[in-house]
């Protein structure tokens, strides 16, 4: 998780660090002229609602070179502040603090007045308390989770077909289908895997990590850590398989693609007579000023999914830090039943983080690749 914040962090640096001082009025021009030949709209309308909303608040409602240009950092953790706020507070978890004071008071008392029997019944009761208060806020977070990633794979199959047409533009056609297909493909398997496995797969985990911390019969707290945990290896391992699969397709179509812009710049230089040099120097700047419209569409698209999936993210880390704070209070006063539920529960949302995570992770590194590789 670490490793993925600081890649995070480093590459909105890359993207939005590097400030220009002046851009050549010709190539703003050229670049405008083929930024109007592209319906952006239709990749933009594909994006929630919150997530125009916070490319309109960071200055970034279209993509003029401008607008990248003069991107600020303040704009950004301006709008990330705006999201915490937004999202869930302490007093989302005041109700699993009362139980474990109420609890914890009830114990001490039972201790005083040698009222052990009742020991049992007082975990059960705080236990099933505490699982009220958790079960329908994530239940219902899961489900949001679920349309985010779903609208974030439409994104992606919205903004795919445009970068594959620049770069056909550009001369790159190999790359272009190979990174359009297994795009696409890995887009179509995302959506189907959110809309009809992630919320019933969540949910049971969730119910089952309840269940095993509540009833004392049941022992299944090492299934639940082996699903969590094998859900988490097999995360990595497509990740890996995909970004290496999609960097091999490219660095193989580059190649060609290369040889193949080669051939015909000798081609052109070589049979038109006079004017064959200036004609190959003016393809070149046109393609030059393409590669400059698929960077700015690249960039627009790592920091658009990585707005949409903001919210959940941010909910995820409040909720792993107020329920981290829930099971310190519960360490203090001794009650293991409960710890063990809390732990339950943050394992679940660690899961879920882990999904959102290796989704945004390859969204950005498959855009970065193409960029990266068809310069």
């Amino acid at each position: 998780m670490k490793k993925f914040v600081v890649f995070l962090i480093l590459l909105i640096f890359f993207i939005i660090g590097v400030k220009a001082t002046e851009i050549d009025p010709n190539i703003k021009e050229a670049y405008t002229e083929q930024l109007k030949s592209l319906d952006i709209n239709k990749v933009k309308n594909v994006l929630p609602k919150k997530a125009r909303d916070s490319l309109n608040a960071i200055g970034l409602d279209n993509l003029e070179l401008g607008n990248f240009i003069d991107l600020k950092y303040s704009r950004i953790i301006k709008e990330i502040g705006k999201e915490i706020k937004s999202r869930i507070s302490i007093f989302s978890v005041m109700p699993i603090l009362a139980v474990i004071f109420l609890s914890a008071l009830i114990k001490n008392f039972k201790i005083s007045s040698s009222l052990k029997n009742i020991s049992q019944v007082i975990d059960i009761i705080s236990l099933i308390c505490i699982s009220v208060s958790i079960i329908n806020p994530i239940v219902r977070f899961i489900s949001e989770s679920s349309v985010i990633i779903n609208a974030a794979a439409n994104f992606t199959m919205g903004i795919v077909p445009v970068l594959t047409g620049i770069m056909i533009a550009t001369g790159r056609a190999l790359s272009a289908t190979s990174y359009h297909a297994l795009v696409i493909f890995a887009g179509q398997v995302v959506s189907y895997l959110s809309a009809n496995f992630l919320i019933p797969v969540m949910n049971t985990l969730l119910g089952i990590s309840l269940i095993s911390s509540i009833s004392s019969r049941l022992n299944i707290e090492n299934l639940c850590l082996t699903i969590q945990k094998s859900i988490k290896i097999l995360l990595k391992a497509l990740a890996s398989i995909f970004t290496g699969l999609l960097t091999v397709q490219n660095l193989i179509g580059n190649c060609a693609d290369t040889l193949g812009k080669s051939t015909w710049k000798l081609t052109i230089d070589s049979c038109v007579p006079i004017v064959g040099g200036a004609v190959s120097d003016a393809v070149h700047t046109m393609g030059s000023c393409l590669d400059l419209l698929k960077t700015s569409l690249g960039a627009f698209g790592i920091i658009a999914g990585s707005l949409i999936f903001l919210p959940v993210i941010v909910e995820c880390f409040l909720w792993v830090l107020l329920l981290n704070i829930c099971l310190f209070v519960s360490d203090i006063f001794e009650l293991k039943k409960i710890s063990a539920l809390i732990k339950s529960t943050v394992n679940v949302i660690s899961v879920l983080l882990a999904i959102i995570v290796c989704i945004i992770t390859v969204l950005i590194v498959s855009i970065g690749i193409i960029l990266i590789i068809g310069r």
